[in-house]
């Protein structure tokens, strides 16, 4: 009896979704496409390792789903049929239709549904209720696979997205396959069971930056011998933190900070730290030259105005006239001069009030 096995777990691949909204339509459909190309170069890698059980932990479609979706994921499981796709829906799958599926798609419903190959057991359910967790007990002689799309939290909820790990002990699972959270993350449910997010497959917007792909998982001996997460992105998001403190041209010292980047990324530029008035930073001007470098970018300003009121004290100028009102009114405690001289001088420099 073979009891060795390599496994792809996968999850939240939103066939169908709506992408980053700052995207033209040209790159919108360029991008939806990628979402699609990633799934089927995930079934490939299966094909060339020799992997033939797929699990998908919820979301593989959308609300916006269509029937065009999902033909074409149902001919790329039917074309493969030397593997196995278990299936447990998630939070956006919204109903899609799975009339005429595959006959290598096996899918799960709200009662614990299990599929026994050999020693391995591949359990899941479509969450509704936190009763679940209560009356689950699983054969401790088998290697047990349990599929969740579930939030991972410390503590009770009533929600039954919600799940806290304690809940799960000693209930005999040896892998956790999660899907819901869209970065690779990993934890451990009790000495015997490991809990593990994959990930999504592809970053749709901004909120999901970084590497994205799938986990390989081999069993050997009812044992995990090996977890691997693949990148398996077709473009990668990247987020890029620039301190401004202290630089003048913020321009330029932006486009230096990100030359080396790959054009073909999408990247996230945050730009953090102090400016003075003397520091010029037009940051619409940086998103329009950003936009030009690569596929997609986009600038998130939390840099903060700062100043030494000290230093207009003895201005002969409408800020030193206003410093020297402020500091001369004995009215206000030294809080609120610091906080009226700040806005002051910000509005003073024709600065934005953050």
């Amino acid at each position: 009896m073979d009891n060795n096995y390599k496994i792809i777990h996968c999850a939240d691949i939103h066939l169908g979704s709506k992408l980053e909204t700052s995207l033209t339509k040209a790159k919108a459909k360029v991008r939806r496409q990628e979402v699609f190309s990633s799934f089927t170069r995930m079934v490939k890698y299966a094909v060339d390792n020799r992997i033939n059980i797929i699990l998908i932990a919820g979301d593989l479609f959308d609300f916006e789903n269509t029937s065009e979706d999902i033909k074409k994921v149902f001919d790329v499981i039917s074309t493969n049929e030397e593997i196995n796709f278990y299936y447990v829906k998630g939070n956006h799958d919204e109903n899609p239709s799975l009339e005429n599926k595959p006959n290598n798609l096996y899918t799960f419903s709200s009662e614990l549904t299990s599929y026994r190959i050999n020693d391995l057991v591949i359990s899941g359910i479509e969450q509704d209720n936190v009763e679940f967790y209560n009356n689950l007990k699983l054969n401790k002689d088998d290697f047990n696979i349990l599929l969740l799309h579930a939030n991972v939290i410390s503590g009770n909820s009533s929600k039954a997205e919600d799940i806290d790990l304690k809940s799960l002990k000693d209930k005999n699972i040896d892998y956790l396959a999660l899907g819901h959270i869209h970065s690779f993350n990993k934890y451990e449910i009790d000495s015997r069971g490991l809990a593990c997010y994959s990930g999504c497959l592809e970053g749709r917007g901004y909120d999901e930056c970084g590497e994205k792909g799938f986990v390989v998982l081999e069993i050997n001996d009812k044992k995990i011998k090996n977890l691997q997460f693949i990148c398996n992105s077709e473009r990668q998001l990247l987020t890029v933190e620039i301190d401004i403190t202290g630089v003048i041209d913020v321009f330029n010292y932006v486009l230096d900070k990100v030359k080396d980047i790959n054009r073909n990324y999408m990247v996230k530029v945050i730009l953090v730290g102090d400016y003075t008035v003397d520091t010029i930073k037009d940051v619409p001007s940086i998103e329009m030259k950003l936009k030009d470098e690569f596929f997609s970018s986009k600038v998130y300003d939390e840099s903060k105005f700062k100043v030494d009121y000290n230093t207009y004290i003895n201005d002969v100028s409408l800020k030193g006239e206003f410093v020297r009102m402020v500091v001369n009114d004995t009215s206000l405690t030294e809080e609120e001069k610091e906080k009226i001289n700040y806005y002051g001088i910000k509005a003073l420099c024709k600065e934005e009030i953050k």
